[in-house]
């Protein structure tokens, strides 16, 4: 019997006492109470006074229910001992929240903590943690914004980013293929261009104007124009005279030439002499073919288009029932549709009155009966 059952029990039995040797030696028996609220004790969230049948006592909130109001960030809970008293008990899920970025919320056993997070760790645009719970502008040179070059570099001091620059004069390279005599001057790399200017002109019909190719001297290339250019070779028994490889000639344009079937739903062509290019012929429509499309059938070619039949196109899934949500057309050759269960825990009604917090369950709904086995 726990202290507070021991008083009450001591408290009964002194007012039994007093009521038998009240009126004159009567052998009758004075009640406690008429109602809870005329015993002796506080009500609180775990405990109630009680008026049974004239007698006072208590009745307990079950072990373990958490009160309403909790203090927050302490890795604990305050719940009831079932006895009439709150205890604290461990709770890891009421983390220490601190607000610093830089630190952890954490809870071990019911112990808060807020650890430094490592450092480098983000906390903010261009921001980092220095390991030590501070959120500072960098820890190292690398976290500052910019790359670093030969003529000037990123500095982090004092936890501040900066720059540094090379001495003018100190050889560098700007990175750029087209220049010489590459220094550092004012913190930038630049050299010298010598094609800068330089117009370059085409030598004959075969050939366009190039470019200047030797940064260092100024000189240009002479390149060939694209094979096939319209040119006159000066001999009147060519016909489609083309450069071909910066030389003008004509050329009989079938020579070698294989017509070729383009697809499925295409025949081989023939070759036009005066261009090279081959016909393209269309199959005859309903040769079969394959469009390389798994969701049709029925494949055949139409017009030297290879298609065939989606039976998903135009369907439109719903939801069969209020724990499925609306599925995919899942089959193109029938049009049938998927029927995925909703999460688990979605909210619905079983249509039973008797039930309550009904939801989905592997896409059954269902609530409890909390009567089910209460005799």
């Amino acid at each position: 019997m726990d202290a507070t059952r021991r008083l009450w029990f001591a408290l009964g039995t002194a007012l039994a006492l007093i009521g038998a040797g009240c009126g004159g030696g009567s052998t009758g028996t004075t009640a406690q109470c008429k109602t809870a609220d005329t015993c002796p004790g506080v009500d609180d969230f775990c405990k109630a006074r009680t008026c049974d049948a004239g007698k006072c006592g208590f009745s307990y909130t079950a072990e373990g229910t958490a009160l309403p109001t909790q203090t927050a960030g302490t890795c604990q809970k305050i719940v009831c001992d079932g006895s009439g008293a709150s205890v604290a008990v461990t709770d890891d899920t009421n983390l220490p929240v601190d607000g610093n970025d830089c630190t952890d919320d954490i809870c071990t056993g019911g112990v808060p903590s807020n650890p430094p997070l490592p450092a480098e760790t983000s906390c903010g645009t261009g921001l980092k943690c220095d390991g030590h719970g501070a959120c500072v502008g960098c820890v190292a040179a690398t976290d500052c914004p910019g790359s670093d070059t030969t003529c000037r570099w990123r500095t982090c001091d004092s936890s501040t980013c900066g720059f540094a620059k090379a001495t003018d004069g100190t050889t560098c390279d700007d990175g750029d293929p087209n220049t010489t005599g590459d220094v550092c001057t004012a913190g930038v790399c630049a050299g010298v261009d010598h094609c800068v200017g330089v117009v370059c002109t085409a030598q004959d019909q075969c050939h366009v104007a190039g470019t200047c190719i030797d940064h260092a001297t100024g000189a240009c290339s002479n390149p060939a124009k694209a094979d096939g250019t319209t040119c006159d070779d000066g001999n009147p028994d060519t016909t489609g005279d083309v450069c071909t490889g910066g030389v003008c000639a004509g050329v009989d344009h079938c020579v070698g030439v294989v017509c070729a079937a383009q697809d499925q739903c295409h025949d081989a062509g023939t070759c036009d002499h005066a261009t090279g290019g081959c016909s393209n012929p269309a199959k005859a429509d309903g040769t079969t073919c394959d469009d390389g499309n798994p969701s049709t059938t029925g494949d055949v070619c139409t017009g030297g288009v290879c298609a065939g039949v989606d039976h998903c196109v135009g369907v439109v899934c719903t939801a069969q029932d209020q724990c499925h949500a609306a599925g995919t057309c899942i089959d193109h050759a029938t049009g049938a549709c998927s029927n995925p269960a909703k999460t688990d825990g979605t909210t619905c009604d079983d249509g039973n009155p008797n039930t309550t917090g009904d939801v989905c369950t592997g896409g059954v709904c269902a609530g409890v009966d909390h009567c089910v086995g209460v005799v």
